[in-house]
């Protein structure tokens, strides 16, 4: 019952199949400087925390993301 509970939750959130280093490599993509046009006034790394639960717990873990975060 716990491996089809586990299968069902993949299917539903394929999101659970990509390894962080892959997540890694996409936050970092989007959180390039000059990426966004000057009218964001939120920083990038703060936009990805904003899309939901998972994507949150994912940018929160990545140091890398938040070494270079302006207010």
């Amino acid at each position: 019952l716990n491996d089809q509970i586990r299968r069902c939750k993949v299917a539903l959130a394929p999101y659970k199949k990509i390894p962080k280093e892959i997540w890694l490599y996409i936050f970092e993509l989007y959180c390039q400087p000059g990426r966004l046009s000057t009218c964001v006034t939120w920083q990038p790394p703060v936009v990805l925390t904003q899309v939901c639960s998972a994507w949150r717990q994912i940018a929160i873990s990545m140091p890398k993301l938040w070494s270079d975060v302006h207010l």
